[in-house]
């Protein structure tokens, strides 16, 4: 009888200890559906809108440059400098969307460099 005590309550307190790391662990699935749930949700406001122009300017510029790599030394040069512009003009005209409120969608950015929206 005095062995069972003993071993009854170190098998309850071990199933109390494991108690609270699965329910934070629940806790945890749930938070991070919220938190996707609220990353799928699509922000519109025109800060977002500006930070979207920016990181596709961006990604225009990376691939531009990485398409300059692959081009003969004298080339490059040239290219290297028409990336740039073209990021300078996509960079001017999503300040200048962004402060007239403008949505830039279907607009010319002025780059020819695959940044422009067409419909």
């Amino acid at each position: 009888m005095n062995k069972v005590i003993p071993r009854c309550a170190f098998f309850l307190l071990l199933a109390c200890s494991a108690l609270p790391a699965s329910a934070a662990r629940n806790t945890g699935d749930a938070m991070s559906r919220t938190e996707e749930r609220r990353q799928m949700t699509e922000d519109s406001s025109p800060r977002a809108a500006y930070s979207r122009m920016v990181k596709e300017a961006n990604a225009a510029y990376a691939e531009a440059v990485r398409e300059c790599g692959r081009m003969a030394a004298g080339q490059r040069a040239s290219c290297m400098r028409e990336a740039k512009t073209n990021l300078s003009g996509d960079l001017a005209s999503a300040r200048s969307q962004s402060s007239s409120g403008g949505s830039g969608l279907g607009s010319a950015s002025g780059s020819g460099r695959g940044t422009t929206m067409q419909r």
